[in-house]
């Protein structure tokens, strides 16, 4: 019933400006909870029950009920262009970070008692928060001048040289990932010796 109101509403709904098809499949998708008087009969099915409805609507069109309220907020403050696929600012450059992954790589290589994912994501936010504070200063010690080496400029951290925040669970994802080859090097699947005696 609910996708037959739909239909027959939908149609009737003047849209300004040229939208994606996108946004239109998205609006589709959230028509009822976005303009509830062009659907007085699900407005009324569902009246005070806003969550019921987008879960029912999620469920329809096999979207998270999360998902279809995203979009609900992002119609109600932008309208119809907000439902479109925004372009990324950094579109044709990858999303890769080298500071992050030779950060990483070392510790996944250097942990020689074994991949402790808690250790490894506590360092990674100790070294995210010294690198940001260290930001906008010269680097003066001999330590540091030869750790960063690599990403100094004029006795500074570069800008790339800042860390993204990383979640726990992206590590234990990517310390799964780890090449055999970087396992063996951290001493993790090295062959133990045999016990003569």
């Amino acid at each position: 019933m609910l996708t037959q109101v739909l239909n027959e509403a939908i149609s009737g709904i003047r849209i300004s400006g040229p939208p994606s098809p996108e946004a239109l499949r998205r609006f589709q998708a959230i028509a009822p909870l976005a303009v509830p008087e062009e659907f007085p009969l699900v407005a009324k099915q569902f009246r005070r029950q806003k969550l019921v409805l987008a879960r029912t609507l999620a469920h329809q069109a096999g979207y998270s009920q999360s998902t279809i309220s995203r979009w609900e907020r992002a119609y109600r403050t932008g309208g119809l262009l907000a439902l479109a696929n925004k372009t990324r600012a950094d579109k044709g450059r990858p999303r890769f970070n080298y500071a992050a992954a030779e950060f990483l790589l070392n510790l996944f290589i250097g942990s020689r008692e074994g991949f402790n994912v808690a250790a490894i994501h506590r360092a990674y936010n100790e070294e995210k928060a010294w690198r940001t504070a260290h930001a906008d200063h010269q680097i003066t010690g001999q330590f540091e001048l030869v750790r960063y080496r690599a990403w100094l400029s004029e006795g500074r951290l570069r800008p790339e040289a800042q860390l993204p925040p990383c979640s726990y669970a992206l590590i234990r994802m990517w310390s799964h990932k780890m090449p055999e080859l970087g396992r063996f090097l951290s001493g993790l699947q090295a062959p133990k010796a045999k016990r003569r005696g």
